[in-house]
């Protein structure tokens, strides 16, 4: 997709956001600059109530975490936006001194996003952070990394798409790579349940005891903790993770609850206990690919509940075993029950995403199952220091 050129002479003005105007326009930049571009069919614009709410200052995550947000304006109109973001969580999980930016959005020119992305390490270094990652929007729980590989269709649900010379702008201004995640398409037809992953079922079964079975919504709160549990336990240790508080989760599971389908959220036990979960998501982007001003009202959300039961596809989102039991391929009896499922229910494929590119055991059940990488995300990284007086 070729970029579209600005007058190199034109200055760049940055304004923080500080009245409900700004933040209105901040939230309309994507729009403003896939219309630049002459729109791409492969963008799914955000519902603009979410991303409203995502920003919204009463929002969980930023009850300990801190932000500054900027628009990048040219001859007055705005052509780039930023968020840097103090994660205190992190910081102290981690006890690293790592900074954050996220919800990028910036025309093709190196200057604005040079500015956009100098601003945020300013306001980061200024706050004791020697390095700045990014983007994140506005943690690795939700939306994180730009698209590096995967172009030509649509991403599935709560994952991002943006013009390839986002990567060119980055690396430009000094980021290097922190980490890749991976996207797998699994098309449900070939799926591969046999081999070494029934083997693998049939001695859990037998030897441990280890059952699957389905969320049951009347008791929407109990599975929502266990779930909670399970994720904190199972991603301690991984790239980039904090565990999740119960006010924030809480907040999330009631975001899922309104579009999550109860007989695509599994649960392992062994015995009664809950020793793992999958969870997968109807992929909604089908339909909100349809509503291009990503407005709900007044007709987005007949087209939404209208349209919902011709979606053909699904996310796995999470899946997540007890530590103990991460090596003894519980994921198998997910996969294989996820995918009865799917099939039953008239679906023609899905996706595991996103992966990290390190994460050996799930990268090795993606391919297993007959999986490949389509779309390729990357988080970046940059050290940020004191520039040095002279002498």
């Amino acid at each position: 997709m070729p970029g579209v050129q600005f007058d190199m002479t034109t200055s760049v003005d940055l304004r923080p956001v500080r009245t409900a105007r700004e933040m209105a326009q901040f939230i309309d930049l994507p729009w403003r600059i896939d219309r630049a571009l002459g729109g791409d069919p492969h963008w799914v614009p955000p519902l603009r109530l979410g991303v409203k709410a995502a920003l919204d200052r009463r929002h969980p995550f930023w009850l300990r975490n801190r932000r500054q947000l900027w628009i990048a304006c040219q001859n007055g109109e705005p052509v780039g936006r930023i968020a840097a973001i103090l994660n205190r969580e992190h910081q102290e999980h981690w006890r690293d001194a790592t900074g954050f930016w996220g919800f990028f959005e910036t025309i093709d020119e190196p200057r604005v996003a040079g500015a956009l992305l100098s601003a945020a390490e300013t306001w980061l270094l200024e706050r004791g952070c020697d390095a700045a990652v990014g983007p994140v929007n506005p943690s690795p729980h939700y939306e994180m990394g730009i698209l590096t590989e995967g172009f030509d269709e649509p991403p599935h649900l709560m994952l991002t798409h943006n013009p390839p010379y986002y990567r060119l702008l980055l690396e430009a201004a000094g980021y290097e790579k922190a980490k890749d995640l991976y996207a797998y398409r699994l098309p449900v037809e070939t799926v591969a349940l046999e081999g070494k992953m029934q083997r693998v079922r049939d001695a859990l079964e037998r030897r441990w005891d280890v059952t699957v079975r389905a969320g049951e919504m009347r008791h929407f709160a109990r599975e929502a903790a266990i779930i909670h549990r399970l994720y904190n336990a199972s991603m301690s240790g991984q790239w980039g993770f904090t565990p999740i508080g119960d006010r924030e989760f809480a907040a999330f599971a009631a975001d899922l609850k309104r579009i999550l389908d109860p007989d695509l959220v599994l649960f392992a036990e062994r015995r009664g206990e809950p020793i793992g979960f999958l969870l997968a998501l109807p992929n909604l982007n089908e339909i909100f690919i349809r509503i291009r001003d990503g407005r709900l009202l007044p007709f987005g959300l007949l087209k939404l509940l209208w349209l919902r039961r011709s979606v053909r596809s699904v996310r796995v989102i999470l899946v997540g075993m007890l530590p103990e039991w991460q090596r003894r391929g519980v994921g198998s009896l997910l996969y294989r029950e996820i995918t009865r499922r799917v099939r039953e229910k008239g679906y023609a494929g899905g996706e595991i995403a996103w992966v990290l590119e390190d994460n050996v055991l799930m990268n090795r059940s993606a391919r297993l199952l007959g999986g490949f990488v389509h779309k390729t995300y990357r988080v970046y990284r940059k050290g940020i220091v004191q520039p040095s007086l002279p002498c």
